[in-house]
């Protein structure tokens, strides 16, 4: 007889869509899949648009989660998760967010002025 797989690729762990990273603090998007209940998959891969290389900040462990280091506002933009096997693709999508350092504090009231 012949044995017949059935195989669905889905996320485990889908990353969410925002992200609000602190800036120069650490940050971890978990992107996991599976190919059945019970089996995980794990050849996730992250891209942007932006052409972001992997650094010694970013860095994608083997079950597919995104550690960005000592985030920058450099960080900030449109990441993808990607997760693939043979002929089936799943995709999620992640904006991630580094606000620039606080300087509200520099700011001049107006009762200072003249």
């Amino acid at each position: 007889g012949t044995n017949i797989v059935v195989t669905q690729l889905q996320f485990v762990q889908r990353p969410p869509s925002t992200v609000n990273a602190a800036l120069s603090q650490t940050t971890v998007i978990n992107c996991t899949g599976s190919l059945a209940p019970g089996v995980p998959y794990t050849n996730a891969h992250w891209s942007t648009p932006q052409c972001i290389k992997s650094s010694s900040r970013r860095n994608v462990l083997s079950n597919g989660t995104l550690i960005i280091t000592n985030a920058t506002i450099a960080d900030s933009g449109l990441y993808q998760c990607i997760i693939y096997f043979g002929l089936e693709i799943v995709t999620a999508n992640v904006t991630i967010s580094v606000p620039r350092a606080d300087t509200s504090w520099m700011l001049t009231s107006d009762r200072w002025g003249g």
